[in-house]
Order: C-alpha cells, then sequence, then structure tokens
C-alpha cells in the first residue's frame, strides 16, 4: 500500500533531483547559469517572488532561486518513451524577447515540431495544466515524462536547453544551444530554432533508444 501511494505522488509530479545528489549545471557555460547545481526540494512561491520572474497568473510560478516553472506542456501520444514534456525557465531573463508568453510559445512551437518530425512518429498537442507550474510538484522522478529545462546566453545571442528523463545527472541525455542569427522581430520565428533543435534531440535519442548520458 505504500508503494502504491509513493507511485501515485510520483505519477502526479514533474521529476527534481534531490539536493544531495550532486549535479553539474546543465547551463554553466554562461555566468547567470552557475546558480543552480540541482533541482531543489519543495518550493513556496509566493506573489512577489512570481512577479520578479515575471509569472503572471496560474501560467507559472518561480522556485525561491527565481526559476519558472510552465504550466504549458505538451501531451504526446504514440511516443516510445514519454506522454509528457514540462518545462523550467532557468535562464530566460537574458533574452531580447520580453513576451510574458514565451513559454506558451515555446510549448505550442515544441509541440507542432514534433508533430511534424517523421521519425518520431507520434502526436502532440499543447496542454495546460496548472499542477505542472507548482514547484512543489516538481520533486519526484515520472517514468514517462521528458523534462525541458531552458535558458538563454548572451554574446553571442543564443538559446539553451537540456533534456532529462530523470532525477539524476545520468538521466541528462542532451544538452545544446543554438545561435539566435540576424535580427528577428517575431518571437515565435525566433523560438522555431530552439523547439526544432529539441525535437531532433529527441528523434535521436529514439533511434539509439538511449535516454541517459551515457547508454
Amino acid at each position: 500500500m505504500i508503494l502504491g501511494l509513493v507511485l501515485l505522488f510520483g505519477g502526479l509530479s514533474a521529476c527534481d533531483r534531490a539536493p544531495s545528489e550532486t549535479q553539474t549545471n546543465p547551463k554553466a557555460d554562461s555566468p547567470q547559469h552557475q546558480r543552480e547545481q540541482t533541482r531543489t526540494g519543495p518550493q513556496a512561491a509566493d506573489e512577489d517572488e512570481d512577479e520578479a520572474c515575471g509569472c503572471e497568473k496560474l501560467d507559472c510560478q518561480c522556485s525561491k532561486n527565481g526559476h519558472r516553472y510552465s504550466a504549458f506542456g505538451v501531451e504526446l501520444t504514440g511516443g516510445k518513451k514519454f506522454d509528457l514534456v514540462s518545462f523550467k525557465d532557468v535562464g530566460l531573463e537574458s533574452s531580447p524577447y520580453q513576451s510574458t508568453a514565451m513559454l506558451e510559445i515555446l510549448a505550442q512551437s515544441l509541440a507542432y515540431q514534433l508533430q511534424r518530425h517523421k521519425k518520431l512518429d507520434l502526436s502532440a498537442r499543447l496542454l495546460h495544466d496548472e499542477r505542472l507550474a507548482n514547484p512543489s510538484k516538481h520533486t519526484y522522478c515520472e517514468a514517462r515524462r521528458l523534462y525541458v529545462d531552458v535558458w538563454h546566453s548572451p554574446s553571442p545571442s543564443r538559446w539553451g536547453y537540456s533534456l532529462w528523463s530523470g532525477c539524476s545527472e545520468a538521466m541528462q541525455f542532451a544538452r545544446r544551444e543554438i545561435d539566435i542569427e540576424g535580427e528577428t522581430d517575431d518571437l515565435k520565428s525566433a523560438i522555431r530554432p530552439l523547439t526544432k533543435s529539441i525535437a531532433q534531440s529527441l528523434g535521436q535519442a529514439n533511434r539509439q533508444g538511449c535516454y541517459r548520458r551515457r547508454c
């Protein structure tokens, strides 16, 4: 019975690595990426923190270290490994795009890229679930969830992301940074190379059957 309760709560939670584990920051190349060495345990998000990190209503919430958890995700059907994609903003504050809708546009764009990726052969749709934005729900591993950390690095301006299939550093199976080229005023167009690269990384992991740092 106890095991059943643990599994139940795990199924309702996004993955977070325990503070006791030694982790490598997925954003270590940029100064603002030095702040988080692990995914923390349950965090209370108050109104001041939400306002400070750009969260509005229930579209996202902030952890105490200022990172945003998005209420927007991607629901997958027919995937080999994952049924859900969730997002954590770990450093988008330096981005030239200050749209409050960035996390929604990110999820929407990724759903489109996953849907059209021929070798993934899955259906993907935008999902809004307030539970995904709650930092206290990011403390357990869920076997069929893909966790995406996203950030922006300046000089040169580029997007960055890391993909995680679980809670430990060993479960980080992709990490990339993509240059933002030219003058792109439209956020949807600017974010497309990021989500296209995420889809390609997932496609490569599917082909190799590997969702760990080393297989």
